[in-house]
């Protein structure tokens, strides 16, 4: 009798000590999806902008047959972590499930030029300005002692190569995340219009989970426009902004 409520008294305290953390990955790992993602939602509300969780919530709405949730988290936490092989790979078999294939062949040196871009962080472009900025000062200071001049000539020329490789790199970046709004459908299917009404004709359909460029909004509506270049209107309530 007093092992079976030593052993009760045990697993209740498991119960309130475990982190929430815990317990959504534990109805994660028993299939229940659903309170998975319910609790990733209350953990991400509290701790937004975290890569991690953003993850773990994009893999539960995978899960619970979300696709167009999921792939709005995997790339949501591609921004705070581009480099991440596992939420790249997730995202990519997402990818798949799309109903529509809306991708265009892009040309091989841009494709690398804007994944290479995008492999890094706006602040980590700008720790690496900082480092450029340090290393002119230090230059000037050497060029001002006239310490080896020959020597601080040469290192003037490579800092002048390295900074104009850089900005190109840096002035892509900037301008790739304030023009480029995306987003992702989240319902089943929709209509996409000619127009910001529904009384107008409808171009073509696309299914849960495509994602596009958002080009504007008007009364409620969105015009879109797909990476093989279609455009349209869909209501601004089916999709989720990136």
């Amino acid at each position: 009798m007093i092992k079976r409520l030593v052993l009760i008294v045990l697993i209740l305290s498991s119960i309130v000590w475990a982190g929430p953390s815990e317990i959504a990955e534990k109805h994660y790992q028993d299939k229940e999806y659903k309170e998975a993602v319910t609790l990733y939602e209350g953990l991400l509300r509290m701790h937004p902008g975290n890569a991690g969780l953003l993850y773990n919530l994009g893999n539960s709405y995978l899960k619970n047959e979300q696709l167009g949730l999921s792939i709005t988290m995997y790339r949501k936490a591609l921004l705070i972590d581009p480099r991440s092989k596992t939420i790249k790979t997730n995202l990519g078999l997402a990818r798949k499930l799309v109903l529509d294939e809306t991708s265009a062949a892009q040309a091989p040196l841009m494709a690398w030029f804007f994944g290479f871009v995008n492999t890094f962080t706006l602040n980590e472009f700008y720790c690496v300005l900082l480092f450029f900025v340090l290393l002119l000062n230090g230059l000037l200071v050497a060029r001002f002692l006239d310490k080896k001049p020959d020597l601080v000539r040469q290192c003037f020329i490579a800092w002048g190569i390295g900074m104009a490789l850089f900005l190109i790199f840096f002035v892509s970046k900037i301008n790739y995340d304030s023009v480029s709004r995306n987003g992702v459908l989240i319902v089943k299917k929709i209509e996409v219009k000619s127009g910001p009404s529904e009384t107008l004709p409808t171009l073509f359909y696309i299914h849960e989970g495509v994602e596009f460029t958002l080009l504007k909004t008007v009364n409620g509506w969105s015009e879109i426009q797909l990476s093989n270049g279609y455009n349209g209107w869909v209501l601004e309530e089916a999709y989720l902004s990136i």
